[in-house]
């Protein structure tokens, strides 16, 4: 069995930080990441724990703009 992890960065940070991980055991339509937080930009990070083939097709975020 193989993982997907993802981690990220927030405004431009030195470092990625929250790694989450999810154990894949067969082909996925759908895979789902919380990744909580306040940021102005996020950069993601993924890994795939197997040598075997992985596609990343799509990717969707879901957001709220807060007035500051």
């Amino acid at each position: 069995m193989a993982d997907v992890m993802v981690k990220w960065r927030d405004d431009a940070a030195k470092t990625f930080v929250n790694e989450r991980t999810q154990e894949v055991s067969g082909e996925q339509d759908f895979i789902y990441f919380h990744t909580p937080g306040i940021f102005r930009t996020r950069q993601y990070e993924l890994r795939f724990t197997d040598n075997l083939p992985f596609t990343l097709v799509t990717m969707e975020e879901e957001v709220a703009v807060i007035d500051h």
